[in-house]
């Protein structure tokens, strides 16, 4: 996507794409994990209510 640098200017413009998908990507990464451990949680919860259904009274 990008050709090999041959400028300050270039590298600045760069790293500024760099740095603008960067913060991006983090946002959502952090989103990502965050519902993640959601459905993990759902998951163990689910699995105990079953769990407990299973068992007579």
């Amino acid at each position: 996507q990008y050709p090999p640098i041959t400028t300050d200017q270039e590298r600045t413009r760069y790293r500024l794409d760099f740095t603008a998908d960067h913060d991006d990507y983090l946002k959502l990464y952090e989103e990502v994990t965050r519902l993640r451990n959601q459905f993990q949680q759902m998951k163990q919860e689910q699995k105990l209510k079953m769990a407990n259904s299973e068992i007579p009274e």
